[in-house]
């Protein structure tokens, strides 16, 4: 059971002008010759001050078996007041998502994905312009592989149709890797393009254990993209930072995050600081 309040939407402070509740059930079959099933089912309200906001069944599926895996998630909105009126039905589907991955061998993995959830803003620990691109682009169909090389290494390709979203159609091609060992290292980079621009985004990362309590990650990234019409202009966005995570105990977590980025003339820094208590 869940039940809170929206922040303010410009100062991002306390607010109880929207109000959202829920319920969750989950279900998880026993494994049978290496295959389990889980299915869960939620009811979601949002209401700002009396009126309706947003009522919807949520509804998640997933499958595995050995070498494949297939995720499904589903909201059936159920539209009452005026929602009926502007949409016109009682029930509408909306968000849909589906992946399904394959392990062909020991290393290597292909995936398939199709994706038409609406861009809503969400509630995360730290947002960089990463985050942000891949939501801009996030809505379509993709089909990528990925292949492990002596245990430490990861290499993966990922092709994307996509469709709809603040960036209208595009196609993005994305090459990307990793190493786990002593310490953690991820690279990206991504073509994108579509009729308005084009242009390239490379992010990296390295993290790595200082002692039982404390984890530092350092990273960093590049977004330029040139106009193909005669009005646009190009645009270049760069950014550093710093994450900070120490453990206090068995229940107490706290982190910290600093990021520096530069658009034109324009820099802005954003600090992220979480205290969480779990029990």
């Amino acid at each position: 059971l869940l039940s809170g309040s929206q922040p303010d939407p410009v100062s991002f402070g306390y607010s109880t002008e929207i109000r959202e509740h829920s319920a969750f059930a989950q279900w998880i079959s026993s494994q049978v010759r290496g295959t389990r099933v889980s299915v869960t089912v939620g009811v979601v309200g949002s209401y700002t001050h009396s009126e309706i906001n947003r009522e919807y069944l949520a509804l998640q599926s997933h499958l595995s078996n050995g070498r494949i895996s297939v995720y499904a998630s589903q909201d059936v909105d159920l539209n009452r007041g005026w929602k009926r009126e502007v949409e016109g039905e009682a029930l509408s589907l909306t968000n849909s998502y589906a992946s399904l991955r394959y392990q062909m061998a020991d290393r290597t993995t292909w995936a398939l994905g199709f994706d038409n959830r609406r861009s809503i803003r969400l509630y995360r620990d730290y947002v960089s312009p990463e985050i942000e691109f891949d939501d801009t682009y996030r809505r379509g169909m993709w089909a990528g592989v990925s292949q492990r090389i002596a245990k430490i290494y990861r290499v993966g390709a990922k092709v994307k149709r996509s469709t709809g979203g603040s960036a209208g159609s595009a196609n993005t091609y994305t090459v990307d890797g990793s190493m786990q060992w002593h310490m953690s290292i991820r690279g990206r980079t991504t073509r994108f393009a579509n009729d308005l621009v084009e242009g390239w985004i490379h992010t990296g990362s390295a993290s790595i254990q200082v002692g039982p309590r404390t984890r530092l990650e350092v990273g960093g990234g590049l977004r330029t993209q040139k106009s193909r019409t005669a009005t646009g202009g190009d645009d270049r966005l760069s950014w550093t930072d710093l994450t900070a995570d120490y453990s206090l105990g068995q229940s107490w977590y706290a982190s910290l995050s600093v990021e520096r980025s530069r658009q034109g003339s324009d820099a802005h820094d954003q600090v992220f600081s979480m205290l969480n208590y779990r029990f």
